[in-house]
């Protein structure tokens, strides 16, 4: 698995979510107002409205701020894990360059790597959880699903 596919799937599905929700949030001042070509005779703001249908599709929340909170607590678990896993990358380089040369280094920096290796280790099925609901995404991987 690459973990940084996966956080790429997540931030896209996460941005999508967070983009629908603003746009619903900053949308609603007043009636809905976008009839998808229903006659305003029939009109049932919660059954047409575009932007309660794209909020309803991205998001299963209560309400837009809950939706909103939530979100957000799912993109700060993405960001540590990816956080993770991209030092992690700067470090490999570093330490290819102090391995021959710099002992003392290479063992602190080999100290380092093992400790951001652990917090993607303990990360990594969090974020397999949190992508577990987009499945049924056409860009997700079978490879992704949490271990049983």
């Amino acid at each position: 698995m690459s973990g940084l596919d996966l956080t790429r799937f997540l931030k896209a599905r996460f941005d999508e979510a967070m983009d629908a929700l603003r746009r619903y949030h900053d949308g609603h001042d007043g009636p809905c107002m976008n009839y998808e070509g229903q006659d305003a005779d029939a009109y049932d703001e919660h059954d047409s409205c575009v932007l309660h249908l794209q909020a309803a599709q991205a998001t299963p929340y209560r309400s837009v701020e809950y939706g909103l909170v939530e979100v957000d607590a799912q993109q700060r678990i993405l960001a540590m894990y990816s956080s993770a896993l991209e030092e992690r990358e700067a470090l490999r380089t570093r330490m290819r360059a102090a391995h021959g040369s710099d002992h003392g280094e290479f063992a602190r920096l080999h100290r380092e790597e093992s400790e951001l290796i652990e917090v993607a280790r303990r990360l990594e099925p969090v974020v397999r959880a949190l992508a577990l609901p987009y499945a049924g995404h056409s860009d997700y991987r079978d490879e992704w699903r949490p271990a049983e």
